[in-house]
């Protein structure tokens, strides 16, 4: 989930300038072989940006444990930059994925734990790896 914060969080990136600036360069696959794509976190942002459910019962939760956060306030304020999309629907899909990253940030800062974590042990588990951290 790294390549796709560093590329919604900043005007500036790109696809292939958020793998490259989150790998330190040209990241590769554990067999050497392979190469990370920079297409590989356009089609991560728009998976994740389709997690809203997960994002609301995430916030859900966060406002109950702690009334007084100020996780609607930062969400309410968060924008994409309009060079970072060429139509509405793809600001939308930037601006999911960008929230849905947001409410993870609050959540492991109250929970000290991801909202991913059954994914993460279920991955470790069939010892594909991890993802990265945010």
């Amino acid at each position: 989930m790294g390549f796709a914060e560093t590329y919604v969080a900043s005007a500036q990136s790109t696809y292939e300038k958020a793998v490259e600036q989150e790998a330190g360069g040209s990241p590769e696959y554990p067999d050497g072989q392979r190469s990370l794509a920079p297409s590989t976190v356009h089609r991560w942002v728009t998976s994740l940006c389709q997690l809203k459910q997960t994002t609301r019962t995430a916030l859900e939760l966060i406002r109950q444990e702690d009334p007084a956060t100020s996780a609607c306030r930062v969400l309410a304020r968060l924008q994409i930059p309009g060079a970072k999309s060429k139509s509405g629907a793809r600001r939308d899909q930037l601006l999911g994925c960008l929230r849905l990253l947001a409410v993870e940030a609050f959540f492991k800062q109250l929970f000290q734990l991801s909202i991913f974590t059954g994914w993460q042990e279920d991955v470790a588990s069939a010892d594909v790896g991890s993802p990265p951290d945010i």
